[in-house]
Formats: C-alpha cells, sequence, structure tokens
C-alpha cells in the first residue's frame, strides 16, 4: 500500500495543494548493501522536500544578477516538472486534502518580507510535518504533529552556496523520528547540534 502525502505550499492568501501517492513518509534508510546495513540512503517526502529547497536557494544564487529572482518560484518548477523517484511519479496540482493521507507538509512562506531587493530580504519558512493515523478501535482518524519549526533566512546560502536549509530540515527530521523512539534521546541530539 502507498504512503501517500499532501505538500500545502502556503505564501500570502494563497495555497497551493500538491499530492504525492508514493513515499509520503518523512524519511526512512534504504540499505544498498545486504551485508553491511550502513552502506545506503535517506528517502522520503521529508528528504525530498529539503532537497528541492537547498537546490532552490542554489538556484537562485546562480541566477544572473539583473533578474528577479525567488527561491520559491525555483522550487514549484522544479516539484511540478522533475520526478521524485525514477518510476517517474511526480506531484500533483489538486483543489483540497485527499481523505486517505498519512503525511501532511505545510510550507508557510508567508512570514517573508516583500522587499524584493534580495540582499535586504528577510525570509522565514515555516516546516511542519502531520501525521494521521487510526485510533485502537479503527473507527477513527487523528491527526499529531511530528514537526513544526521556523527558520529564519533560509533562502541564504552557506559557504557552499548551497542552501544551509537542507541540512537544518534533515536535522530536525532526524530529531522527530528520534523523539517517536526515545523523547530524552533526540532532545540530547538537537541540543549536540545546536
Amino acid at each position: 500500500m502507498s504512503t501517500r502525502a499532501c505538500v500545502i505550499i502556503k505564501k500570502g492568501r494563497s495555497n497551493i495543494y500538491l499530492y504525492r501517492h508514493y513515499d509520503g513518509y518523512p524519511m526512512e534508510w534504504f540499505p544498498t548493501d545486504p551485508v553491511d546495513s550502513s552502506l545506503g540512503f535517506y528517502d522520503g517526502c521529508g528528504i525530498d522536500l529539503a532537497k528541492r529547497l537547498g537546490l532552490a536557494v542554489a538556484k537562485t544564487h546562480m541566477a544572473e544578477p539583473t533578474e528577479p529572482t525567488d527561491p520559491l518560484n525555483y522550487l514549484m518548477e522544479d516539484l511540478l516538472t522533475r520526478p521524485y523517484d525514477n518510476h517517474d511519479h511526480h506531484y500533483r496540482v489538486t483543489d483540497d486534502l485527499h481523505g486517505d493521507l498519512d503525511f501532511i507538509y505545510y510550507l508557510d512562506f508567508s512570514q517573508s518580507s516583500d522587499d524584493h531587493r534580495y540582499e535586504k530580504k528577510m525570509s522565514k519558512l515555516r516546516f511542519s510535518i502531520h501525521e494521521n493515523y487510526w485510533c485502537e478501535k479503527r473507527n477513527n482518524i487523528f491527526r499529531r504533529i511530528l514537526m513544526d519549526k521556523t527558520f529564519n533566512n533560509w533562502s541564504h546560502p552557506n559557504d557552499d552556496r548551497h542552501g544551509q536549509i537542507e541540512f537544518l530540515i534533515k536535522h530536525e527530521l532526524k530529531v522527530a523520528e528520534m523523539a517517536k523512539l526515545s523523547p530524552k534521546l533526540a532532545k540530547k541530539i538537537d541540543q549536540e547540534v545546536a
């Protein structure tokens, strides 16, 4: 069965709903070596969104200085044109939340300033993940927040001209996964990186 997800992108009063049919979980480890399980890669919708946000920041800073650029434009172009897996599955625009979702991702860009002079632009991104789950009797679906984080200056590159946002979101995803297993360990990991 597929792990379905919806990505809601908010900017001002506008909401864009994107549906993802496969691999909607935030992140999961996929070993590539049957003997050594430490060799592999992380995949999932949360990881994919982090990578695409980092790429959007990099593209923004590679653009001609005379062009007005916004990483959100590059993100939307990438989400709608590039598949998220090797089976050519794409995010699809939809008009509302589907009823059988496992995860909902909120990317809220509404807190960014409207100053289009990029160097002085203060950008904030609120990135949150909600998980839907069944109660024990399987007669109600509940929703819990796995992650809810606001990133300041998310659209500024780090030293290698890529978005630091990719690293930050991946870190938060790992902390959220740890919190499900051990809240104390998750808090310790979060403090070590900070």
